[in-house]
C-alpha cells in the first residue's frame, strides 16, 4: 500500500509514499519542490530492510554519510550557521546533487552510515581556457556514538577526488561532542575543508527547554 501525501509549507511542495513488502522491509519515497517554479529540489527513495539496515538513493537531501553532522548542535530556532552565510558549517562542500547511494546501520552501539556518489558533476575549468564537467567521486561516512551518561560523540570525513588537476580533490572532517542533562542541552563541533584552499568552523550551542 502506498499513501501519498502532499503539502504545502513555505512555498515548498512535498510528496512522499511509504510501503511494505512481502518480506517486512519497508519502502519510503519523498521528493520536495520549490513551490515558485516547481522545481525538483531533492528526493530519497529509502528501503529499510530491519536489521540489515538501510539503504538508498539521495538526490539532494543529504540523508547519508557526513551531510548528516552538519550544524550537529542543539537548536532552538534556527542552525548555528543561521543567516551567515551558505554551507556555513563547512562540510559537504560537494552538495550531493547527484543520484548518491548510501547505507547505515548500528553495530554494537555505533552508528555508521556511509554514502557513495559515483559522479560528482562538478564542473571545472582546464589551463588555457577549456571548460568541462568533472566526473569524479565522493566517498563520504559518519559515525555516532550515544553514550548512557547522556554523552553523544560523533565523527564524520569526505574525500572528493577530481580527473582534472584543476578542479582540486576536496577533503574534509567534522567532530561533535552533544551532551542533554534534563531540560539543559549543550554542544560543540569542529569542521574542516581542504581544497586549493582551507576553511575552518567552530560551533558552541546551549539550549534550556522551559
Amino acid at each position: 500500500m502506498v499513501c501519498l501525501v502532499t503539502h504545502l509549507v513555505y512555498l515548498m511542495i512535498s510528496i512522499s509514499g511509504s510501503g511494505e513488502l512481502d518480506n517486512g522491509w519497508t519502502y519510503k519515497v519523498n521528493t520536495d519542490f520549490a513551490g515558485q517554479d516547481m522545481g525538483a529540489d531533492s528526493t530519497t527513495l529509502m528501503m529499510d530492510m530491519g536489521s540489515l539496515g538501510t539503504v538508498g538513493i539521495d538526490q539532494g537531501s543529504g540523508a547519508f554519510g557526513i551531510g548528516t553532522l552538519e550544524n550537529d548542535v542543539p537548536t532552538a530556532y534556527e542552525e548555528a550557521d543561521h543567516s551567515v552565510g551558505t554551507l556555513a558549517h563547512g562540510i559537504d562542500a560537494n552538495g550531493v546533487a547527484g543520484n548518491a547511494v548510501g547505507y547505515s546501520n548500528t553495530f554494537s552501539g555505533v552508528g555508521v552510515s556511509i554514502e557513495y556518489l559515483a559522479d560528482t558533476g562538478a564542473a571545472v575549468t582546464q589551463a588555457g581556457g577549456v571548460s568541462g564537467t568533472s566526473s569524479g567521486s565522493d566517498l563520504n561516512y559518519a559515525l555516532t556514538y550515544a553514550m548512557d551518561n547522556g554523552m553523544t560523540l560523533a565523527y564524520g570525513a569526505s574525500d572528493t577526488d577530481l580527473p582534472y588537476e584543476a578542479a582540486g580533490d576536496t577533503s574534509e572532517q567534522v567532530a561533535s561532542v552533544n551532551y542533554v542533562m534534563g531540560a539543559v542541552s549543550v554542544g560543540v563541533s569542529m569542521s574542516e575543508q581542504k581544497k586549493s584552499w582551507y576553511f575552518k568552523s567552530t560551533k558552541y550551542s546551549l539550549r534550556y527547554c522551559i
